[in-house]
């Protein structure tokens, strides 16, 4: 049964699906190379940027299934009680270790980011040649990209710590969706005016998807999410 995951969770997976989304390792620069190619180039950036968002999302699904096995079989069951610290309420061991793997990664994107500027041109070689192996080729480069990213294993302990599994990878997969599709589109319509505008201004998103990471990882773990 789907529930409405708690609003503060719920704006936090959304956050965490745009701000992914956005960042052009996830796979919507080569869309739009692919799309820059074709006749048709808005029509095909549009199907290219669809199957390159769910190619990445399918391996961070696939992960969060396996956690809701878990969670089904009950191999989870005793872990989701929030427990006293010196007397003073905190998350439960599930949240707990969801925060703490969530601010790991939030620390880790942060210095990704101040590498971002360093690495933005050197993508793009890299895009190119992954939209020269046809529309087979980028979404099999997002698919491969989605397990070499750590949001995956971020999603599973946003998961691990929230009340609603479901609800909460619904909102960060029709986010990073929305992003992934709309910056592909906006790149082959605008490529001109504004590529190198908006590469630069994805070189922020790390630093951004960082400081939402690391908050919601001391919300689990301190019990206030």
């Amino acid at each position: 049964m789907l529930h409405t995951p708690a609003p503060e969770v719920a704006v936090g997976a959304l956050a965490l699906g745009a701000l992914h989304g956005a960042e052009p390792a996830h796979g919507w620069p080569v869309a739009a190379a692919y799309a820059l190619d074709r006749p048709n180039a808005r029509v095909v950036g549009l199907l290219a940027g669809v199957l390159v968002a769910v190619g990445h999302l399918a391996a961070s699904l696939s992960l969060v299934g396996a956690f809701l096995f878990l969670r089904a079989e009950g191999l989870t069951d005793g872990l989701s009680t929030a427990v006293d610290v010196a007397g003073v309420a905190v998350g439960s061991p599930l949240a707990i270790v969801a925060g703490v793997v969530l601010v790991v990664l939030g620390v880790r994107e942060y210095r990704a980011g101040d590498h971002a500027h360093e690495h933005a041109a050197s993508h793009r070689p890299a895009d190119r040649h992954a939209a020269d192996g046809g529309l087979l080729g980028v979404v099999g480069s997002a698919f491969l990209l989605g397990f070499a990213h750590t949001e995956a294993l971020g999603l599973v302990a946003v998961c691990t710590g929230a009340a609603d599994c479901l609800g909460v990878t619904l909102a960060y997969a029709g986010a990073m969706l929305a992003v992934v599709t709309g910056l592909t589109l906006a790149l082959v319509v605008g490529f001109d005016r504004f590529g190198e505008r908006v590469e630069r201004l994805s070189t922020h998103f790390p630093t951004l998807s960082a400081v939402v990471l690391i908050g919601m990882g001391f919300g689990f773990a301190l019990g206030l999410l």
